[in-house]
């Protein structure tokens, strides 16, 4: 038998009332709906919750509970009820009465027929506006964290306790590479470098970790998806769950590399004012410029310097002007580079230590470079030369590809030969080297062997050195012309000194030529009266009387009172020598003729080695015949006995030397040095003018006179006369 709707409805709002009575004070709304959308039924908590609606059942649903024009489109659909069997839906409601939303948590169950067919629905709805207003604020807030985790420019992502990636915010894309696909699931340590992994920093970080609860500034690296390493600074915190316990951890990441690189650069350039300051106590340490030259190409291309592979220096030469190669340090090749660099580094400490050691070898590792350096030479007149353009604009110029950045214009053209071509590489750096009185010079710097990129910084550095060099260099000068001005006051002041003592001794002998000539007038006619009545005494006296000795005597010394005479008047009044050609070998021939009979009395060997044939002088031949005679007779009273007397001739540039060295016992020093001196003698016998007539004979033939004598082994006489040039044939 069929039972109707009615029926059906009637039977289940009998169980519903009866339901009812037992749960009337719980917040259940509990009403039945046709499949027309009319309530038929409604619980009592409902009816107290809208008064309104006991007096309307029968009406639509949505308009009676929420006064909708239409049926609400977040509600089941009567297919969907008879597909399923029950639907659940959470409804989001606005009433008339209030400001704020409610939320229905809705269970629909069919109301079926006999014959199986959905009549209506039994509708349950809890009120669920706190929970869900909660709910919609924390995926606020959540979708406010992620919103800023994904904005922030740091890597964020979130590990499990076994430091596997949970999550992987926008900014770590960006850093490493990975898209959240790739990574999500993934141990931490993908992102490690193999040094690290070696070292297992992730078990150092969790140590850390446990034991602080967090990580904070820890500056380590990073390899990103492509295998690019760079520097990070690393936060990790721990994240803890309601009860407390641990369920990961969270990590944020900064890109520090360029903050790293600008802190290199900072430590390289004082690094670099360091070593320019030890290579500026190093320049100014040393008055050799050749060894500036050195100390600064070594600064330039040593380890602990500017680390360029080569430096080049190029000279101005202002007789020439042409900027010509001087100098140049470098290896050959790899391998050469290789050997060198390994020694620098591990045999010595500081760059003061290689700067002692190391000297530029043009024979040996350095000899390469420097036969590229050679064949650098540009007129100064090329004004749109690069090297040229560099020294006189006083401005370093790269060049890149064979072709100069700042000027592309520059010729790089010497003589036949490229620049380039001549350096072996198409990359290099010229600085000039310039003072406020003139320009020096330049340094070409390049990394032919290892092909680094030369950098502003670089040249910023080269540059600095450069400057120091030029003052360096400056000094030098101006500390050899001050030396050259010192050593020509002391010239100046010698020449004055010796003039005085000549102006002295011209005074003195003046006074002595003065009296000379008095007692040699007073004496020489009573002389000349004695000595004439002895040799006439000696005329009358039979040949057999013996009174012929004493005259004899008589005459004798009449004759040495009369040379005594003729010696004081010489040098009172010395003879203007009468100039002209004298063969000194042939003057020394007729003085040994002369002293021949003594000499071989006193038993004294004589050796001879004229080794400068052109021995002709422009002098008066009896002036020096006095001279040399004068010598000779004074050697043969040093020796006395049984000794050897050495005579030499040498040629020396303009000049042809004479050397008289005798076997007696020497001069001691205190007498040596007043052996010029007129009347000074040591003699018990003798005048003591013989040396100072020497002097002035040899002086005046514009020559100088040196004696030198060690006790026991002799005395050497050194003379040096002006040599007569002979004309060349044509």
């Amino acid at each position: 038998m069929m039972v109707s709707q009615r029926q059906i409805f009637s039977e289940v709002i009998d169980i519903l009332n009866k339901f009812d009575s037992l749960f009337r004070s719980d917040p259940i709304y509990l009403f039945l709906v046709d499949k027309d959308d009319r309530i038929l039924w409604a619980n009592r908590y409902l009816l107290t919750q809208i008064p309104h609606l006991n007096d309307r059942l029968g009406e639509f649903c949505y308009k009676l509970l929420w006064s909708e024009s239409d049926k609400c489109p977040d509600c089941y659909s009567w297919e969907e009820l008879e597909a399923g069997g029950v639907c659940r839906r959470v409804l989001k409601k606005q009433s008339a009465d209030s400001s704020s939303p409610r939320y229905l948590e809705l269970l629909a169950l069919p109301v079926m027929s006999d014959q199986r067919e959905v009549v209506g629905s039994l509708n349950f709805a809890l009120d669920i506006t706190d929970s869900e207003v909660a709910r919609h604020s924390l995926q606020e807030k959540e979708q406010l964290f992620r919103s800023i985790i994904d904005s922030s420019a740091e890597a964020i992502f979130f590990l499990d306790s076994d430091d596997r990636i949970l999550s992987w915010n926008a900014g770590a894309e960006r850093l490493f590479g990975y898209a959240p696909e790739e990574i999500i699931g993934k141990p931490v340590t993908v992102l490690l470098p193999e040094d690290l992994k070696e070292l297992d920093e992730p078990a150092l970080l969790r140590e850390r970790l446990h034991q602080d609860g967090f990580v904070q500034k820890y500056e380590t690296r990073r390899v990103d998806k492509w295998g690019r390493e760079f520097f990070v600074d690393l936060t990790r915190t721990l994240v803890r769950n309601e009860a407390g316990e641990v369920v990961g951890s969270s990590v944020i990441l900064k890109d520090i590399t360029d903050q790293k690189k600008l802190e290199e650069e900072l430590r390289n350039n004082l690094l670099g004012l360091t070593k320019l300051n030890e290579l500026n106590e190093i320049l100014h340490s040393t008055y050799d410029l050749e060894e500036i030259f050195q100390a600064v190409l070594i600064a330039i291309t040593a380890g602990e310097g500017l680390r360029f592979n080569r430096a080049f220096l190029c000279l101005v030469d202002e007789e020439r002007a042409v900027l010509k190669g001087h100098l140049a340090i470098g290896p050959a090749d790899k391998n050469e580079a290789g050997q060198l660099w390994r020694e620098l580094e591990h045999s010595f400490g500081t760059f003061r230590d290689i700067v002692e050691f190391y000297r530029i070898n043009l024979t040996g590792a350095d000899a390469a470079v420097n036969r590229k350096v050679q064949r650098i030479v540009v007129p100064l007149k090329q004004k749109q030369h690069l090297l040229v353009y560099s020294l006189h604009h006083h401005q370093p110029l790269l060049v890149k590809q064979g072709r100069c950045v700042e000027e592309p214009a520059l010729s790089l053209q010497v003589d036949t030969q490229n620049l380039c071509e001549i350096l072996g590489g198409q990359n290099f750096v010229v600085v000039p080297l310039f003072s406020l009185r003139s320009d020096l010079g330049v340094v070409i710097a390049d990394n032919a062997i290892t092909g680094r990129e030369i950098n502003e910084n670089d040249i910023s550095n080269l540059k600095l050195l450069a400057h120091q060099t030029s003052l360096a260099i400056e000094n030098v000068r101006l500390y050899n012309r001050l030396e050259e001005r010192l050593r020509e006051l002391e010239k100046a002041y010698q020449k004055l000194e010796e003039n005085t003592r000549k102006l002295v001794r011209v005074e003195r002998l003046a006074a002595i030529g003065e009296m000379a000539a008095r007692v040699a007038h007073e004496i020489r006619n009573p002389l000349v009266s004695i000595g004439g009545l002895a040799r006439l005494l000696e005329k009358k006296l039979p040949a057999d009387s013996p009174l012929h000795e004493y005259l004899e005597l008589i005459s004798e010394q009449i004759s040495q009172l009369e040379n005594i005479l003729d010696n004081i008047l010489n040098i009172a009044r010395p003879k203007k020598p009468q100039m002209k050609a004298v063969n000194l070998h042939e003057v020394f021939h007729q003085v040994l003729l002369v002293m021949d009979r003594a000499l071989q009395s006193h038993n004294i060997r004589v050796r001879v080695k004229f080794d400068c044939p052109s021995s002709l002088v422009l002098g008066d031949e009896k002036l020096l015949h006095q001279a040399f005679l004068n010598l000779v007779q004074n050697s043969l009273e040093a020796i006395g006995e049984n000794g050897e007397l050495t005579v030499e001739t040498r040629c020396q540039d303009d000049q042809v030397e004479i050397l008289l060295h005798d076997t007696g016992p020497g001069i001691p020093s205190e007498v040596l040095e007043r052996v010029y001196e007129p009347f000074f003698t040591t003699k018990s016998h003798g005048t003591g003018l013989g040396l100072a007539i020497v002097r002035e004979i040899i002086e005046n033939h514009r020559g100088t006179i040196q004696l030198s004598s060690v006790p026991q082994q002799g005395t050497t006489v050194r003379i040096l006369l002006p040599a007569i040039k002979k004309r060349k044939k044509k």
